[in-house]
C-alpha cells in the first residue's frame, strides 16, 4: 500500500466541500472559509484527521442546498489554519489522494458527507508523450526567445525548465476528465 493510501486507510466517509475548481494530489490550495456550514465542517475536521474532500461543481444560481457535484475529488489535508474573530478562517490545504464518491450520506450535518473510495492514478506511459513534450518545450523556448528579442531585449529573459510551459496557461486540462453526476 502506498504512503498516500496509508494516510487515508480506514476512512470511508469524508466531509465534502464542493468548489468550482479541480484539486489534484500534491497541489496547495488556500481557502477562505466564510459560510457557516463550512465553518462547522472546519471545526469538525480540525477535531479529527484534518481532512475533507474537494469535488468540482459548476456554479449555478438556482441550487439551494445541494449543488450538482462531480463524482471524482481529491482529499484536502489542512496544513495551516488562521481563525478569525468572527468565525471565518483562512486555511492552507494540500491535496493528498483522489477519491470517487460512491454516495452522499445524510448524517444531519449542514455540509455534504460522502461515502468514498480512494484511488491512485496509474503510472503514465511516458514513452508515448516524451517526444511531443520535448517538441512543445523546444517551441516554447523559441517563442519566448523571439518575444524577448522583439521587445528589444528589455526585461529579463525567463529561465526555462521542463515545467515552464504547463505553468503558463489558464486552461485546466484536468477539468475535461471530470465526470459529473
Amino acid at each position: 500500500m502506498s504512503e498516500v493510501l496509508e494516510k487515508v486507510a480506514g476512512i470511508n466517509q469524508l466531509p465534502i466541500f464542493p468548489l468550482p475548481l479541480v484539486m489534484l494530489p500534491n497541489e496547495i490550495l488556500p481557502l477562505h472559509i466564510f459560510e457557516e456550514r463550512y465553518q462547522q465542517m472546519l471545526r469538525d475536521v480540525e477535531a479529527t484527521n484534518k481532512m475533507f474532500g474537494v469535488v468540482f461543481f459548476e456554479p449555478v444560481e438556482d441550487f439551494v442546498d445541494r449543488p450538482k457535484t462531480g463524482t471524482i475529488g481529491c482529499v484536502a489535508e489542512i496544513r495551516d489554519t488562521d481563525m478569525l474573530e468572527d468565525g471565518r478562517a483562512n486555511i492552507v490545504t494540500l491535496g493528498v489522494v483522489r477519491f470517487r464518491v460512491l454516495d452522499y450520506i445524510d448524517e444531519g450535518e449542514p455540509y455534504l458527507v460522502g461515502e468514498v473510495e480512494f484511488f491512485e492514478d496509474d503510472e503514465a506511459d511516458t514513452v508515448e508523450t516524451d517526444g511531443p513534450a520535448d517538441e512543445v518545450f523546444e517551441l516554447f523556448q523559441r517563442i519566448a526567445k523571439a518575444a524577448f528579442k522583439m521587445s528589444g531585449g528589455r526585461g529579463n529573459c525567463p529561465k526555462f525548465t521542463a515545467e515552464t510551459p504547463s505553468s503558463c496557461h489558464s486552461w485546466s486540462p484536468q477539468r475535461s476528465i471530470l465526470r459529473t453526476s
